[in-house]
């Protein structure tokens, strides 16, 4: 026994999981993954069996444990679950929407183009940083409160 994986927490534990894995590598599989192919024999002169009859394992038909046959073909094989390929579709090419709005929206808001050309980084005479900038109202509303 090891005495070691009695003092770390979690020694039994993965002692006991490393012994079982251990033990699954040495058993035979049960189900094959991929239909398998039909093995090819060569027969050897002068062998020890002196019956001349193929292997056991070659006489047996390939695995079809989750097969499904097609129809009366014997030589076609599918396995059990089917993988579609998506159907071709064509769309039909259309500009980019967020830049046909965009330029929808900038013409709705800026007709003359000088807030544009205010904020734009190409140009010589753009708002840099530290500049101030002086905004007014469209209705020109006096903040003095002035009440009816």
């Amino acid at each position: 026994m090891n005495s070691a994986s009695l003092r770390r927490p979690l020694g039994c534990l993965k002692h006991s999981l490393r012994h079982a894995r251990q033990q699954r590598l040495g058993a035979p599989r049960f189900m094959a993954t991929e239909a398998a192919s039909t093995p090819t024999t060569t027969s050897t002169s002068g062998s020890g069996s002196g019956s001349g009859s193929p292997s056991s394992e070659a006489a047996l038909p390939p695995h079809t444990y989750f097969g499904i046959r097609k129809g009366r073909q014997t030589n076609s094989f599918r396995t059990g679950f089917a993988v579609y390929t998506p159907p071709d579709v064509t769309r039909p090419s259309t500009t980019d929407p967020m830049a046909a709005f965009d330029k929808q929206q900038m013409s709705a808001m800026d007709p003359t183009g000088a807030r544009t050309r205010l904020f734009d980084r190409h140009s010589p005479d753009s708002v840099k940083v530290g500049d101030v900038l002086m905004a007014a109202a469209a209705k020109k509303a006096s903040g003095k409160g002035k009440k009816k």
